[in-house]
């Protein structure tokens, strides 16, 4: 080998083996994919999975590629801690993305694991309150809280005329937590609530609940519960002839509902959304999520997609803002240089400390086809 060869040769070597040359990021999903919110774990995962993709088409994130691998932990959240310790051993991912759950979040904090490894958690599908403030700095929301749609719901519904109003909720602590929202809310208005249900987590037996509260024949009912318990529910309201208004949050997907019970059931549903409508293509964030996803064989573009789609760009966008070598660390210090970053329509803000990035709630109607109105 001729010295001009073999000085090329370890010119290349060096090159490829030095600090912030680009490189492969694992980043870790532990979502379910099982149980009742497998449909959302998949969804979360389907959106970012594209939106990194494309990402990685484009040149990566500061020329670096970002690798999604997901695990399954059921929607409990033993699994949750369980997973998320094994993939910190067996992975080494630079970030968590697309958790699902307050009480696997809380969890996760409780235990410590991501304070021991210093990473961070970038989406996560919760709007709890207790779990923002104060919160821990490795986790970065950018969906509304439960207390600011509730708040939306209440506003909106007394607006209307309605005074008399009924919570069902999930008993634990994403249920509790959405029903002190209610009352928070109610209490704003003078008001409080007429009657309490509720229905175990990981479960869809809702009779029960159904029965005492269509007994109660409140004005409307708002549910803090998840979507195939509050297809059950709807479903056995409207069976038990309830006629007034039935309200929810975000975290249901009304598609899935009304696959499960039909139209007729299901029209006239209000939910809270945290994203603008799939169906809005002249904004950017909505227009790229289902270009990347169409990239991937994927002609749906949901809620809950577009939502993983948002966490994967402003993972993305941290990656790109840590540096030539990034690491937790610097992935942390990048965040928190997002001020009104624009998320394409949708304006991400961690400066000063914050860690809830968006604050965005609008409301949405099941119409006459099924489809959501705004």
């Amino acid at each position: 080998m001729n010295k001009l060869r073999l000085s090329t040769l370890v010119c290349c070597l060096v090159l490829a083996s030095a600090p912030g040359t680009a490189r492969e990021l694992t980043v870790v999903q532990v979502a379910p994919l099982s149980g009742p919110l497998a449909a959302t774990g998949r969804d979360l995962m389907l959106g970012a999975r594209a939106c990194l993709e494309e990402v990685n088409r484009q040149g990566g994130a500061g020329g670096h590629t970002l690798r999604l691998l997901t695990r399954d932990d059921g929607y409990r959240a033993d699994e949750t801690v369980r997973q998320a310790r094994e993939a910190l051993s067996r992975e080494q991912p630079i970030a968590f993305l697309g958790l699902v759950g307050t009480g696997n979040l809380q969890a996760l904090q409780q235990d410590g694991l991501l304070a021991a490894a210093g990473i961070p958690l970038v989406g996560v599908r919760t709007g709890a309150r207790s779990l923002r403030v104060p919160g821990s700095p490795l986790v970065f929301h950018l969906r509304a809280s439960y207390d600011d749609e509730t708040a939306q719901i209440v506003d909106t519904a007394t607006t209307m005329g309605l005074q008399r109003f009924a919570v069902f909720y999930q008993n634990d602590p994403f249920g509790r937590e959405g029903l002190a929202g209610v009352e928070a809310a109610l209490a704003r208005h003078g008001l409080q609530p007429a009657a309490l249900a509720s229905y175990e987590k990981n479960s869809t037996e809702v009779g029960a609940a159904a029965a005492t509260l269509a007994r109660v024949d409140p004005q409307g009912v708002i549910m803090i519960s998840n979507t195939l318990a509050s297809a059950a529910f709807v479903k056995a309201m409207r069976g038990a002839g309830y006629a007034g208004q039935l309200m929810g949050v975000s975290v249901n997907d009304a598609a899935q509902i009304v696959d499960r019970i039909g139209v007729a059931a299901a029209r006239g549903l209000v939910l809270a959304q945290v994203l603008p409508s799939p169906g809005r293509r002249e904004i950017p964030l909505v227009r790229g999520a289902a270009r990347a996803l169409a990239a991937a064989g994927e002609t749906r573009l949901s809620y809950t997609m577009l939502e993983g789609c948002l966490y994967a760009r402003t993972l993305a966008e941290g990656v790109r803002r840590a540096g030539r070598a990034p690491d937790r660390a610097a992935l942390v210090a990048a965040l928190e240089t997002l001020r009104g970053w624009d998320a394409g329509g949708i304006s991400v803000d961690f400066s000063g400390g914050r860690r809830e990035g968006s604050r965005f709630v609008d409301l949405s109607i099941v119409g006459r086809d099924g489809q959501l109105l705004h």
